[in-house]
């Protein structure tokens, strides 16, 4: 009697086991290409803060020497003629005053207003006050640039910047005081986009703000002085580090940078999510890739190992047999042409 043929089962574990791989494969690679893509960005979003607070700083720096220069001239101009307290022609024409400056003037030793290119009336004294007081002491460096105060005079917040005045004989003869408008000074971030969260700030050794870039008064004054970022500059002149922001809330990357010449430094932040957004705007596109192709995976590992198709070699076996039992089928049924063979004859 003839052997039966067996069709060879499918191996349906093997398959899925191959799928599996792939699909762990696929989101292997897009979860580290993912992580890599914003180790990048961020490195990469480091860099431009960096390199915004160092431009951001040599801006700085040329204002406020500029500033120092006019009162350095005014000092000078006063010592020939230290009895007459009068602003010099030339400052008039200044053009560091065309938005700016918004007041320059002179106070005697007594912390009187004694001239001003504003227009005042009757007695303003300012003895009180401390870019007025820091200059009692011979030794104290020059020049003081102040925390953002209203000027008695200009009626305005400004920030300070004041030279001692003394007579031949060394002897204190007053103060030079140019103040400055605190929002003038965040006016280079005016075209630079830091994002809805982004902050620029000057602030001073002392830890006050100076100056801000939004345009409000809610950030001027502000004491950073137990912040990261002063602990930072003691260490070195320039850098960045990663932290909730003090003033916005928003976890951000800072990059700061010392002045040299004056006892101000200037603080750039910019928000994470705004630095990765671009590349998470490109995961997402990533993933939804990467889930259509699990889903096309499975529904081919489905259609490998249902039922029906481990089944189909069944019709065949089927065939397979009755065309090895036929011969003996048909040799069991009577024979037909046994009668008429027998009828025939011989």
């Amino acid at each position: 009697m003839p052997s039966e043929t067996k069709t060879p089962a499918r191996p349906p574990m093997a398959i899925v086991l191959l799928c599996i791989s792939f699909v762990i494969l696929i989101w292997a690679g897009l979860l580290y290409d993912s992580k890599r893509s914003e180790d990048i960005a961020l490195q990469q979003g480091r860099k431009d803060v960096s390199n915004l607070a160092v431009a951001f700083r040599e801006n700085i720096t040329g204002i406020v020497s500029a500033i120092d220069q006019l009162t350095i001239g005014i000092a000078a101009d006063h010592a020939r003629h230290p009895d007459d307290y009068s602003i010099p022609e030339w400052v008039k024409t200044s053009p560091l005053l065309q938005g700016l400056a918004l007041q320059v003037g002179l106070m005697g030793p007594d912390g009187i207003v004694r001239a001003s290119n504003l227009p005042f009336h009757g007695r303003v004294d300012i003895s009180g006050r401390p870019h007025f007081r820091y200059h009692l002491d011979p030794s104290a460096s020059q020049p003081y640039i102040s925390v953002p105060v209203v000027g008695r005079v200009s009626g305005k917040w400004s920030v300070q910047v004041t030279r001692r005045l003394t007579r031949d004989n060394g002897r204190f003869d007053g103060v030079v005081v140019v103040s400055i408008d605190p929002f003038y000074l965040s006016k280079f971030f005016d075209n630079v986009n830091l994002g809805e969260g982004g902050n620029a700030l000057l602030v001073g050794r002392d830890g006050i703000v100076r100056a801000r870039r939004a345009l409000d008064n809610q950030g001027l004054g502000q004491d950073l002085t137990n912040s990261e970022l002063l602990q930072k500059v003691q260490t070195a002149s320039e850098g960045t580090f990663i932290r909730v922001g003090k003033l916005n809330g928003v976890q951000s990357v800072f990059g700061y940078a010392s002045l040299r010449a004056y006892p101000l430094v200037v603080d750039v932040a910019m928000p994470i999510d705004e630095i990765l957004a671009p590349v998470r705007r490109q995961n997402i596109t990533r993933f939804i890739v990467g889930g259509t192709a699990t889903i096309a995976i499975i529904a081919l590992a489905w259609l490998l190992v249902r039922p029906d198709n481990r089944d189909a070699g069944q019709p065949c076996s089927a065939v397979g047999i009755s065309a090895v039992h036929k011969p003996q089928f048909m040799s069991t049924r009577p024979s037909v042409m046994g009668p008429l063979m027998s009828s025939v004859p011989e």
